[in-house]
């Protein structure tokens, strides 16, 4: 007689908990570590914490995971440069290459926004028309990370599958500088016993993104990977459909890959749009408990969750002026995708303002 399937399957479940508690338990022995040595640093990585409300945790199981990579990133960038006693030009490019969306994340005030699935995956979707420009994107912030709700993407390679769940990206302009978050800075000083890193870089117009993956929920592993792109006069289609691979990553890299990396790139863009369509004026960060540290215990600030689509709500008007009569045409309902379009406003009519048509269902026979 057969084993029955249910009996299989848990020697499966315990491998697969068993490997899930060593990974947990390595990334747990690193941010010791990382806590030990940089610990205003890592307060700043960790930042706060956020309250979601009860019926969106569900899409964003251990968000705060993404501190390990985090940790990870600075480790590694930072005490390669342990003992030198001059600057060490490929040690110093490669701190550069992987410390510098989340050192101007930090710079900038940890700006973080959850991604609602109802808005992430009409802006996954919407394209992205010839005419819209580099011009065309107002950053409301210059440094913001971005929470995705599980499966919004998934990303397959030859290691497997992997969901990602934060994105941090950065908007750098020509001469701008590009040198270690003071905090940073001053802590591996302390701990190398000299200044780590020489003065900073100058970037160009760009944005640089950093995304973070795993391929199991529950693990505080995960893996970061970078991309930037040029802000130049191309249209923000183009942009997003170039595709510059490194020259390690050549004999791995696949058209599903390319095809992932445009998409999410088209997605970002997206989401500046809808930042930009919108005005200016926002409400400030909801602090339900400030940060505090007694007899040697830090607790952290506890913030109310911002979303990105509260900045798009406004208070509800009643209708004016006298209804539409009804035409007496009737056809079945369906789905209006969502775009961009430029509307007219001001005096005459002679101003354009950017702004983005949501996804709605037509009224018909089914209605």
């Amino acid at each position: 007689m057969s084993e029955p399937l249910g009996d299989r399957r848990k020697p499966l479940d315990n491998l697969l908990q068993n490997a899930v508690e060593e990974h947990n338990q390595q990334a747990d022995e690193l941010l010791g570590v990382f806590q030990r040595d940089f610990p205003r640093t890592y307060r700043l990585l960790d930042g706060p914490h956020f309250q979601l409300p009860a019926r969106r945790e569900a899409d964003y199981p251990h968000y705060r995971y993404a501190v390990y990579d985090n940790a990870r990133t600075f480790i590694s960038a930072t005490t390669q440069l342990a003992g030198r006693s001059g600057l060490d030009v490929d040690a110093w490019c490669r701190v550069r290459g992987e410390c510098q969306v989340l050192n101007e994340w930090m710079k900038r005030g940890t700006t973080t926004l959850f991604v609602e699935r109802e808005l992430g995956e009409p802006l996954k979707r919407t394209d992205l028309p010839e005419g819209f420009g580099p011009q065309d994107l107002r950053w409301r912030w210059a440094a913001l990370r971005l929470i995705l709700p599980t499966g919004l993407f998934r990303l397959k390679d030859a290691q497997g599958e992997w969901d990602v769940f934060c994105v941090t990206m950065v908007k750098v302009v020509d001469g701008q500088e590009l040198d270690l978050h003071p905090t940073l800075q001053e802590e591996a000083t302390i701990m190398f016993g000299h200044r780590p890193l020489s003065d900073g870089w100058r970037g160009q117009d760009a944005m640089l993104f950093y995304f973070q993956r795993r391929n199991h929920p529950k693990h505080k592993k995960s893996l970061g990977t970078y991309g930037a792109c040029l802000l130049d006069e191309r249209s923000l289609r183009a942009l997003a459909e170039e595709i510059d691979v490194h020259a390690d990553s050549r004999p791995f890299w696949t058209p599903d890959l390319s095809a992932f990396v445009i998409g999410f790139k088209r997605f970002l863009f997206n989401v500046l749009l809808f930042l930009g369509s919108l005005p200016e004026e926002y409400e400030p960060e909801n602090v339900l408990r400030p940060a505090r540290e007694k007899k040697g215990r830090f607790r952290p600030e506890l913030r109310a969750a911002r979303f990105l689509g509260m900045e798009a709500y406004r208070p509800a008007r009643r209708p004016t002026g006298v209804e539409h009569e009804p035409t007496g045409r009737q056809l079945p309902g369906h789905w209006r995708a969502g775009h961009w379009c430029r509307q007219a406003f001001g005096e005459g009519s002679l101003q354009r303002k950017l702004i983005w048509i949501q996804p709605y269902k037509t009224a018909g026979l089914d209605a």
